[in-house]
């Protein structure tokens, strides 16, 4: 007689099967909260204050601001210090031996950014992500991320809201190469990234984005 498993305890295996891939993806996917992403297994405690801006949109579609406290950033994460950029002794480095790191993140994703078409919209874009958290191993396990603003020739700014963006963006964050993670005193902490997008003016130029520094601040 062929052997057979007891259909409950093929019940019992099958549920011990989802549970343990449902925990691994949920571990190592970003999950969404308001505006940010980070790992599913994660807690973080708030704490980080930074003067940041409010957008509020008028009946033209464009975007008036004020600036405000906000201390919504993570200052721990599961209980572990996340240590401000300025505050390591050496940053952390998404790639060596290039000419910035935001330049270096910027050209991994020209695929992604004229996937979107921004420039039907505006002269230009900002892409408006920040807050990368590098954890000690490595990894990004949070970031924000709110899209893309389109900015006119008379420097007008509308949000733009791209879906399929989000979700590359996303994908971008978990699939990077390995990052080389700050250091305190000679040992790898967790800490935001030195990485500043929205000085960053992008454009479409002869069928290929370009990259330039725009001195006007576009608030996050």
């Amino acid at each position: 007689m062929p052997f057979s498993i007891p259909r409950i305890v093929r019940s019992l295996l099958a549920g011990a099967f989802i549970a343990l891939v449902s925990h691994s993806t949920f571990a190592q996917a970003f999950v969404e909260g308001d505006g940010f992403f980070m790992r599913g297994d994660l807690r973080y405690k708030p704490g980080k204050i930074v003067i940041d801006t409010v957008s509020v949109v008028d009946e033209t579609g464009f975007e008036q601001f004020e600036a405000r406290e906000d201390d919504a950033f993570p200052s721990e994460i599961n209980g572990k210090k996340v240590y401000e950029a300025m505050d390591v002794d050496d940053p952390v480095v998404f790639a060596e031996n290039v000419p910035s790191q935001q330049d270096y993140l910027l050209d991994r994703m020209r695929g992604i950014l004229m996937a979107t078409e921004f420039y039907e919209y505006g002269a230009s874009a900002r892409l408006n992500l920040r807050n990368i958290i590098v954890d000690e191993r490595g990894k990004v396990i949070f970031y924000q991320f709110y899209g893309m603003r389109s900015v006119t020739a008379d420097n007008r700014v509308k949000p733009l809201k791209f879906p399929e963006l989000t979700v590359a963006i996303n994908r971008f964050m978990t699939e990077l190469p390995p990052i080389k993670p700050a250091k305190v005193n000679g040992k790898p902490v967790m800490s935001y990234a030195d990485i500043d997008f929205h000085h960053i003016k992008i454009e479409k130029v002869d069928g290929k984005l370009i990259y330039s520094y725009d001195g006007n601040v576009y608030p996050e």
